[in-house]
């Protein structure tokens, strides 16, 4: 894996997929702004979900809403952890692999939003989700499950480890989702963490975790077995093979 050093801090290269997520969601902004200035068009109840849309046929707002920012504080925190967290996950898990995370947790997570305001809160039909919230909240949950050790800045101040960065923000989400005039949005937000467990949970994903997942212990999967070394051990009286099994939890700082 490939970095370059600046001032101290370590930087992955943009990658294919999180290069044009950033373009899109940047673009996005720009024209969401453009148009509610001059023809006072909200963009974000037509690429945005909202039951009233699906339920009319918008489908595409299914894999649309991640990419409407209406904060340029969001727009740019959201590439940012993209480009930082996204970019090393789809050099460990390749294009496709990493495509199909995004895709198919986006796609979930909206369901699983569609069905909370169904469920829980009659009347918000037309309260849209969208935003790089549930993206980065995603990245963010595979992140502490592929490098749990490694630590961050929270609140650029607090390191704090990426397993429990992840805690810190999922209760965030909960809190507010239960305690907030705009519920209902923070719950679509932590469906996000959710879906994104469920899915590595259960998909090829979980043979590159180095935590084990209730009495399945990923560090002895057949992922980790294959990717394994040998290496001659030579001591006084014997010759032994020991196999060298690559450190994932080795710290770095994301400042």
């Amino acid at each position: 894996m490939s970095y370059y050093q600046q001032q101290g801090m370590q930087l992955p290269r943009v990658t294919l997929v999180n290069k044009w997520i950033v373009i899109a969601a940047v673009a996005t902004f720009i024209l969401q702004n453009i148009l509610a200035l001059i023809f006072k068009f909200d963009l974000s109840m037509f690429l945005g979900l909202t039951l009233n849309g699906v339920s009319i046929g918008l489908i595409h707002q299914l894999i649309t809403y991640p990419f409407v920012g209406t904060g340029l504080f969001e727009v740019v925190f959201s590439s940012l952890l993209v480009w930082f967290l996204g970019g090393e996950l789809e050099q460990l898990w390749g294009v496709r692999r990493y495509l199909k995370l995004l895709a198919l947790t986006t796609i979930l997570t909206g369901i699983l939003y569609l069905g909370i305001i169904v469920l829980f809160f009659e009347g918000h039909g037309g309260f849209p989700l969208f935003g790089m919230n549930c993206l980065a909240n995603v990245l963010i949950l595979a992140y502490a499950l592929v490098y749990p050790d490694r630590e961050f800045l929270f609140a650029f101040i607090f390191p704090v480890k990426a397993k429990y960065f992840c805690m810190i923000l999922a209760g965030m989400e909960l809190m507010m989702g239960l305690f907030s005039q705009s519920g209902v949005v923070s719950l679509g937000h932590l469906s996000a963490f959710v879906v994104a467990y469920l899915f590595i949970r259960f998909t090829d994903l979980a043979a590159t975790i180095s935590i084990p997942f209730g009495k399945i212990s990923l560090g002895n999967s057949r992922r980790a077995k294959g990717n394994a070394k040998l290496r001659i051990v030579k001591s006084d009286d014997h010759i032994t093979l020991e196999r060298d099994k690559p450190d994932k939890n080795n710290p770095k700082f994301w400042q």
